[in-house]
């Protein structure tokens, strides 16, 4: 081993395979050739103790110039009584963030949220912090990185983005407070970015249009019915999704008209069922526990199962929108709904004769280009589907005249219901927005509302309360009306309903 040397670059370069090099003017600062490159360490006691560090790797930004001065800062730090390679160790042993994350899944999130609290938690640790963050030790990570982390959010996914911020402050809280993993929180100061209030609610007309896609897809018989059944709830009665996913025929009370949830996210709480919804529910087939069931009746519609029905129903519902509004050729929405009901080809369907269609057999021929004709047989929905069309013309799917629907119409259709579909932005949570809606139009109080939906605080409530005018101008009609009748001596008075005019 060499020894005594000044640590140059030259020195350096010419080091072999295996060699140590000790510089002379810094006691046990050293250089150290490994199989391919050279770094530079230091060598000193401590706690009588002999230890090692490394300074760095040989090339930018490490010299020997530049390693010899960092091996000066840490021997005054070492005399100081702080010993960089005990930091080193520690930091070895210490968690990173994403073991501090799945902690907090385990030992908070199980044991104080409720299931579908906890999931979305999952859901945002493993999607959005863990990829862009679970690698830093928890000691290291510096408010500047959660930032630039959260900022990734601001334009596409800001909603997102502060519900993850959300999720990692708590955790970085745990670490901090209560496992004191290190001394401080970075999450905090980190600015929310500005959420605009939701106001959300389904018209009429909208209604109607669900309504009708809904039937649709109930009489093919081609969905799982508690999907539907979940639907119509959350349209009836305004209950959140986790709720009417997890409502069970033990809880609802057909004599008093409600059902009794023993733990909602406000706590136990009585829904209040109006009579349509108590119709609804008592026509309901029994299949287990759940009132909405899944694929297997002893357990709950699952959440995906549900979102990937939503997904089908609002594709049926941008199409019933446009036969309402009779923006499309009825031939092209024909061919839309029998490609969905069949596994025809889409020129195969275009060109569907009512000649080739046996409903007796249930059968359809379809003829093929350089084969034989085929004879297929039709799904249950498919045959149900053509029985109740009106036969118009030669053509199942009729367009201009007597000649089918050809292929630029038919694009063009599928362009504009992908247009109609990208425009509804209805969501299951603006049923509930709905309800408590229509509610304060009737001109319940707030308190009545509260009740409705289950809100913990008045503060919820208000924004349904605050924004209708018509039930809060017949009150004021009616009182100012008596007042001016005493102030005017008569006994009573008259109030008309003021007519806006165009």
């Amino acid at each position: 081993m060499s020894a005594g040397k000044l640590i140059t670059k030259a020195v350096v370069d010419k080091l072999e395979k295996g060699s140590v090099v000790w510089d002379k003017e810094v006691r046990g600062f050293g250089a150290r050739r490994q199989l391919r490159d050279v770094i530079y360490v230091l060598k000193y006691r401590a706690d009588r103790k002999q230890r090692f560090i490394t300074i760095g790797k040989h090339g930018a930004p490490w010299t020997p110039d530049t390693a010899r001065k960092e091996a000066r800062r840490l021997l005054g730090a070492i005399h100081a009584g702080d010993d960089p390679a005990v930091k080193r160790d520690r930091l070895k042993r210490e968690p990173t963030v994403a073991a501090v994350l799945d902690r907090y899944l385990s030992e908070h999130v199980a044991a104080h949220n409720k299931p579908s609290t906890a999931a979305e938690a999952k859901r945002q640790v493993e999607k959005n912090i863990k990829p862009a963050l679970g690698d830093i030790r928890i000691s290291l990570l510096t408010r500047a990185e959660i930032k630039n982390w959260h900022g990734t959010f601001a334009e596409a996914r800001p909603y997102e983005g502060n519900r993850a911020l959300a999720y990692l402050r708590k955790a970085l809280s745990l670490a901090w407070k209560d496992w004191e993993l290190r001394n401080d929180n970075p999450a905090l100061g980190v600015k929310m970015f500005r959420e605009h209030q939701r106001e959300r609610f389904y018209s009429d007309e909208e209604l109607s249009e669900i309504g009708k896609a809904l039937s649709q897809i109930e009489s093919e018989g081609l969905h799982q019915p508690g999907a539907i059944t979940a639907i119509r709830l959350l349209a009836l009665t305004g209950m959140r999704l986790s709720e009417v996913l997890g409502v069970r025929w033990a809880w609802i009370d057909f004599q008093a008209g409600c059902i009794r949830l023993p733990d909602a996210k406000a706590g136990a709480r009585v829904v209040p069922l109006g009579g349509p919804a108590l119709v609804y529910l008592s026509s309901l087939e029994r299949n287990g526990d759940f009132v909405c069931p899944g694929v297997d009746a002893e357990k709950p519609l699952s959440l995906k199962t549900f979102r990937r029905f939503w997904s089908e129903l609002k594709q049926r519902w941008a199409l019933v929108s446009l036969e309402n509004k009779g923006a499309v050729l009825p031939g092209a929405v024909r061919a839309f709904r029998l490609l969905g009901l069949t596994e025809l080809e889409q020129d195969a369907v275009l060109a569907l004769r009512w000649s080739s269609i046996n409903l007796q057999a249930a059968t359809v021929e379809v003829v093929s280009r350089n084969g034989p004709a085929e004879v297929i047989e039709l799904s249950d929905a498919a045959f149900a589907y053509l029985a109740c069309v009106e036969r118009t013309g030669e053509y199942v799917c009729f367009g201009e005249g007597s000649a089918p629907v050809d292929r630029r119409a038919y694009d063009n259709f599928r362009k504009l219901h992908q247009e109609r579909l990208d425009a509804l932005d209805g969501r299951p949570h603006d049923f509930r927005h709905t309800v408590g809606t229509f509610t304060a139009e009737t001109g319940a109080n707030a308190f009545k509302v509260r009740d409705i939906l289950g809100h913990r605080t008045m503060a919820m409530t208000g924004r349904y309360v605050s924004k209708v005018v018509d039930p809060l101008r017949k009150t004021a009609d009616e009182v100012s009306g008596r007042v001016e009748a005493a102030l005017n001596g008569s006994a009573t008075a008259e109030v008309f309903q003021l007519r806006r005019q165009s």
